[in-house]
């Protein structure tokens, strides 16, 4: 992808301006309670009521995109192959991008607030939030209340004024289940009968190197790979509301991602952003829930999804990711990849054996999550 593409992809949004009834929506979708629970950030409330030119976001978006390794290969692969679409075509897919940058404008800016103002998180974690993840989410499958349960108790691996990891191992254990729980989800579901089995293996191949290296292993380039294969994950969802996956798949473009200077400070906006993100997802009420019945305004064929996941594969293996650069990694070759599944089963036990202790000061959970953690590093290695 060339500056042109995504210069034309988004130039019809180049004059357009923020939705405050959109942001709205979004902000109530993230359950987070009213203004005044986020300290009445003026740039919070900003966007809430009063619309902002998309122009600078847009340009952020496009330096990000035109240096990802993976995206650059899906955009040569497909570029010259992708079929006309209809006036009523664009339509559709012009109002979900133009949903997508109203979420991720609202998501960017309510990450970074709560990166830096740790107090109001940690209030967030003690409140809404919390009664969300454990008491109003009917969760469907083990990925569901795994991904939920394991991102809330991960955002707590941070301390309070300075933002650092309290344990760098303990979150490096907690990424690699995090991912795995997609490898095996995409891997073992009904993901890879439309994918293939290429970006399953992509993720297998990110998770490797987090447990060979741990956070040491979250390089730039790790990093985009990461982001176009969770979007393809994401994007390869069987859930019946394909236009709210859509939206939720734009949280990997966020500029406070795709800035982060380190690592570990990648990986604590990317906890913060995912836990919205989840719950946006997965509660019953947000109007981006997942598994609500809706007509999908614009499906993904399933070839387009199948080079895209060629495409995250290639990139790793550009980048020089995985741990061998001969071993092919296919699904077929993960000898593994039973053994965890059975390996998360036993993990959502052990989560769901934390359940009853949320009445405990921050300090607490953050020691629940590092014990989270060291159970899990003993399971995957069983």
């Amino acid at each position: 992808m060339d500056d042109v593409d995504v210069t034309e992809f988004l130039r019809p949004f180049e004059n357009r301006r923020t939705s405050p009834q959109l942001m709205q929506r979004f902000f109530a979708d993230f359950q987070i309670g009213d203004a005044a629970a986020l300290g009445t950030d003026p740039e919070i409330l900003s966007l809430l009521q009063k619309p902002q030119d998309l122009a600078p976001l847009l340009s952020e978006l496009k330096s990000g995109l035109v240096q990802n390794r993976a995206f650059v290969r899906l955009m040569a692969a497909t570029g010259e192959n992708l079929p006309r679409e209809s006036p009523a075509s664009q339509g559709a897919v012009g109002d979900l991008v133009y949903q997508g940058l109203n979420y991720l404008k609202l998501l960017n800016v309510l990450t970074l607030h709560l990166e830096i103002n740790q107090d109001v998180l940690r209030a967030l974690l003690r409140g809404r939030i919390t009664q969300v993840i454990f008491a109003e989410i009917p969760y469907k499958d083990f990925f569901e209340e795994a991904k939920c349960k394991g991102v809330y108790w991960g955002v707590h691996l941070y301390n309070g004024a300075a933002g650092e990891l309290v344990c760098r191992e303990s979150v490096a254990q907690l990424l690699h289940a995090n991912i795995l729980m997609a490898v095996v989800s995409e891997g073992l579901g009904p993901r890879c009968v439309g994918a293939g089995d290429e970006n399953a293996s992509c993720g297998y191949l990110l998770a490797e190197q987090v447990a060979k290296h741990g956070l040491d292993a979250i390089s730039s380039e790790w990093r985009e790979i990461y982001h176009s294969w969770n979007v393809a994950f994401i994007l390869n969802s069987p859930c019946p509301n394909m236009d709210a996956a859509k939206v939720a798949a734009t949280a990997l473009l966020l500029p406070a991602l795709i800035d982060a200077s380190s690592g570990d400070k990648w990986l604590q906006r990317r906890a913060i952003s995912l836990l919205l993100v989840v719950i946006s997802n997965f509660h019953p009420d947000s109007s981006l829930n997942l598994v609500s019945e809706v007509s999908d305004s614009m499906p993904f064929a399933a070839p387009r999804l199948k080079t895209w996941g060629q495409a995250n594969r290639g990139a790793v293996h550009e980048a020089g990711l995985p741990t061998s650069h001969d071993r092919g990694a296919a699904l077929r070759e993960m000898t593994r990849l039973t053994r965890q599944a059975r390996a998360m089963t036993r993990f959502l036990n052990a989560l769901r054996s934390f359940d009853s202790k949320l009445d405990l000061t921050i300090e607490e959970k953050q020691a629940c999550a590092m014990e989270l953690a060291a159970r899990w590093q003993e399971i995957s290695n069983l």
